[in-house]
């Protein structure tokens, strides 16, 4: 096999599977390159990840993942404060427009 690779994702919660998988992988194809996105190891992973596993790239995910779910929150925010604004001014126009009838009702009496 030419290029064959391997990714995996995780943090600190699924490093014992994540280690486990990675050296079967390399058991089966050792000439397979191994990618591991770090979305939370410890330090201590890191370091025996990469002592155990002599191939594999760890890629630091922690700080675009945590910018990505902030965007996503403020984005999720934005929309959400357009969502309450336009609920309120229609609720708002809507008691207006009902005050105006009851209004010209009460003018015809």
């Amino acid at each position: 096999m030419d290029d064959l690779n391997f990714v995996i994702m995780g943090d600190e919660k699924f490093f014992d599977s994540i280690l486990l998988s990675m050296k079967q992988a390399q058991i089966y194809y050792p000439e397979a390159r191994l990618f591991v996105y770090d979305w939370g190891f410890k330090r201590e992973q890191v370091v025996q990840l990469t002592e155990e596993i002599g191939n594999v790239h760890i890629i630091d995910w922690k700080n675009i993942f945590n910018s990505v779910r902030a965007i996503h929150v403020i984005t999720v925010q934005y929309w959400f404060k357009q969502f309450i604004k336009k609920y309120l001014y229609l609720r708002e126009e809507s008691k207006y427009s009902l005050y105006e009838k009851v209004s010209k009702f009460k003018m015809h009496e």
